[in-house]
């Protein structure tokens, strides 16, 4: 991981790339839960001035580099200062890159409270001043608003195109835990969140997830270990089961309270 922020940096000193005020990992690498193979570095790269075109080509060239390199793959929001301090600007365009992919004409999907939160509360400077004096607003209400829309919206099309999916398997059949896994603490993410008003890892959201809803346990140990590398492949019981939890979650939490 270390030696992607490494040739990411470097990369900077290319002619024509902007130079950035202060670069910032937030994500699995500060919660505690990078895992090589599957996460991605996340950063945040502030800037002297939004991006004009000619620097805007440059970091489409600079994060092509970077996908040469391969895993793991890299992602980025850029932004002035001023508009990491706006969250009302949030629907604005500016560059970004999500699963390696970069776009310049189009609001980032990942700039949101969550990433304020997690930039204020765990970020980790790479170079630059230190988060605290960036004066970024952390707004839990907006944190908490952001993820129930999130439970109803993203998660509850996923646990419907997920079972259509298994509905189409042989009774015989089994499933690949790795998407069971992402899904089951993703959700589990949202309710550790909503309920200690926390930003935590999709590992320590397991275990949390296991000691407030205990019957819920085999679903979320199952995806505890395909996370440790224990498991591939799943019963469609089990799969069903973890399913079922995940409806649990965004019918308790889903909803504006």
């Amino acid at each position: 991981m270390q030696r992607t922020v490494d040739a990411y940096r470097a990369l900077f000193r290319r002619p024509g790339a902007p130079t950035p005020v202060g670069l910032y990992l937030v994500g699995s690498v500060v919660l505690g839960d990078f895992q090589h193979g599957r996460s991605d570095v996340d950063v945040v790269a502030v800037l002297p001035e939004p991006p004009d075109a000619t620097a805007t080509a440059a970091l489409a060239v600079l994060h092509r580099a970077m996908a040469e390199r391969g895993e793991p793959t890299l992602d980025a929001v850029y932004l002035t200062v001023e508009r990491l301090r706006a969250p009302d600007q949030d629907a604005l365009p500016t560059p970004f890159v999500v699963k390696g992919v970069f776009h310049a004409d189009r609001a980032c999907p990942e700039l949101h409270a969550v990433l304020r939160q997690c930039l204020v509360e765990h970020g980790r400077v790479v170079f630059g001043p230190p988060v605290a004096t960036l004066g970024v607003p952390v707004d839990r209400c907006a944190t908490a608003r952001h993820v129930r829309s999130n439970l109803r919206s993203y998660w509850q099309s996923w646990i419907d195109e997920a079972a259509e999916t298994l509905a189409g398997r042989r009774p015989d059949g089994d499933a690949a835990v790795a998407a069971l896994s992402w899904g089951a603490l993703g959700v589990a993410r949202m309710a550790a969140t909503l309920e200690t008003g926390t930003i935590v890892s999709k590992s320590a959201a397991g275990r949390w997830a296991i000691a407030r809803f205990p019957d819920w346990r085999a679903p979320l140990e199952l995806a505890l270990a395909e996370r440790r590398g224990l498991i591939a492949r799943a019963n469609l019981d089990a799969a069903d089961h973890v399913l079922a939890f995940m409806r649990f979650i965004v019918s308790r939490y889903g909803p504006e309270p």
